[in-house]
């Protein structure tokens, strides 16, 4: 996470309070539904190491997050993390259960292939929004997480909503698409 943060912004762009995690690392951990606080010392001695290494060694930073980026563009896999008979393990996919919240019932617009089927337009479309705590709450244009619950959060005039969008799967005559908030 650190990595990400230091090819944004450098190592040190932003400092977290005394004892504290960059806020940015804690919003990507939440939205990953990693609980940060589990980590404890050991996520904060590693923090502290990356930055060392970013303050000593610029270049071996620099190398470091390019390796770490590599591997996770290919998938994640590592030598190490290997089968009986040498073939790649994938590694354990994380995943959640998002909280149904409602659903849209309406038809496609345009024709379009789903699944390697072409869906001709107005075929039905059933838009699942459901929602998740591991998802960023909305943020206002200032970039200030916004309480949804007080009374003047009306106005959604240039909120920022984090959604997550699924791939559109077919059901029986129609099509479903899952967005999670």
């Amino acid at each position: 996470m650190n990595a990400t943060i230091g090819l944004v912004n450098g190592p040190k762009a932003s400092k977290p309070k005394a004892g504290g995690m960059d806020r940015r690392v804690k919003a990507m951990a939440r939205q990953m539904g990693i609980d940060i606080s589990s980590m404890g010392a050991q996520a904060e001695q590693m923090w502290s190491m990356l930055d060392d290494l970013a303050t000593s060694d610029p270049e071996g930073y620099k190398k470091f997050i390019a390796q770490q980026a590599k591997e996770a563009e290919e998938g994640g896999y590592h030598p190490s993390q290997q089968g009986g008979d040498g073939a790649a393990v994938a590694p354990k996919r994380r995943s959640f259960r998002p909280r149904p919240a409602l659903v849209i019932k309406t038809s496609l617009a345009a024709p379009c292939r789903i699944e390697g089927k072409l869906k001709n337009a107005g075929y039905k479309l059933f838009i699942n929004m459901c929602c998740h705590e591991a998802i960023e709450g909305p943020r206002n244009a200032a970039g200030h997480e916004v309480d949804i619950r007080a009374d003047d959060a009306v106005n959604a005039s240039g909120l920022q909503i984090p959604l997550l969008v699924g791939a559109p799967r077919l059901m029986d005559g129609a099509v479903a698409l899952d967005v999670v908030t």
